[in-house]
């Protein structure tokens, strides 16, 4: 009877750990966008240079829509998703926030292209902001391109895309006409022609391209990026042991810790006091599970 209690519990206490790993696990989406782009660079690798062009020139040129470009490293994404009659298309360019040592976030933004009368143009278009954090355990150490193009395909790219039978990813045209052609996203509710809808991006073009960049206002950003400072990474989270978003202090100058207290500018990078070793019972309950980006196991630095 004794041993069919210690059985008993032994089965409750797996259930239980069983439970634990199952909610704490990763999710990581598949990334079928690099597959499609595996399938077809080759066929527009031309327009991925027209692009890459016409970026170069928007810097050379110096216009507001370029900022973004001057100041922060960046990387045209390699998946380019078209419609049928390859008259439109859409991607991605990955930002790497590093000039400023204390920035938290990294970036992915859309870029729109339409081909008309034999001539492709470009409109830069929304942003998505990328915390660090949830995908690694360093608040601060920016992400890599390769690690950028995942969220970007996974939360833009591959949603203008339908896997086929075969196993090949094709375009969503129905999406990507819907989204690019609309012409109400511009405000323009009565262009329904196609040469209507042409007119109004070039339009869009022609009012982008005319804005400039003021240089006294990149100077002034490359000035506060220069004196940024990398802070402490955040202490570690007992019950997960994954770094926390936030320092919970009341003076975000100086934290104290073990009767000591710690300044951001002491320490620019790395391992600190405040990744802590959690207990066996910690451990047990709340079993570590990898970020995406994140260290492969609790004992590895932050990355």
């Amino acid at each position: 009877m004794l041993h069919l209690g210690r059985i008993f519990w032994v089965i409750i206490l797996l259930f239980i750990h069983l439970s634990c790993s199952k909610k704490n696990e990763t999710k990581v989406l598949e990334d079928f966008a690099t597959k499609y782009q595996r399938q077809n660079f080759n066929k527009y690798k031309y327009i991925y240079d027209i692009a890459n062009d016409t970026i170069m020139n928007w810097i050379e040129n110096k216009l507001d829509v370029a900022g973004i470009f001057i100041l922060y490293p960046y990387q045209l994404d390699s998946a380019l998703v078209f419609n049928k009659d390859s008259t439109r298309l859409y991607t991605c360019f990955n930002v790497k926030s590093s000039i400023f040592k204390n920035a938290i976030q990294d970036d992915s933004e859309e870029l729109y292209g339409a081909r008309i009368k034999g001539h492709w143009y470009f409109l830069k278009g929304a942003g998505l902001a990328i915390p660090r954090v949830f995908y690694q355990d360093s608040m601060y150490a920016p992400m890599t391109f390769k690690e950028l193009s995942y969220v970007a395909h996974v939360n833009f790219i591959q949603n203008y895309l339908i896997k086929k039978e075969d196993g090949t990813y094709v375009a969503d045209d129905e999406k990507i006409n819907k989204y690019i052609l609309n012409a109400d996203t511009y405000g323009c509710y009565h262009c329904k022609t196609k040469a209507q809808n042409d007119s109004l991006f070039l339009a869009k073009v022609r009012e982008q391209n005319a804005k400039r960049k003021p240089q006294k206002e990149i100077n002034r950003i490359l000035e506060n990026a220069s004196a940024s400072i990398r802070p402490l990474e955040p202490p570690v989270d007992p019950k997960t042991g994954h770094g926390r978003t936030t320092w919970s202090t009341n003076d975000p100058k100086k934290i104290k810790f073990n009767e000591k207290v710690y300044y951001p500018e002491d320490t620019l990078a790395g391992p600190h006091p405040f990744y802590r070793k959690r207990n066996f019972i910690q451990k047990w309950l709340n079993p570590f599970q990898p970020r995406i980006f994140g260290r492969k196991n609790e004992e590895a630095p932050p990355q």
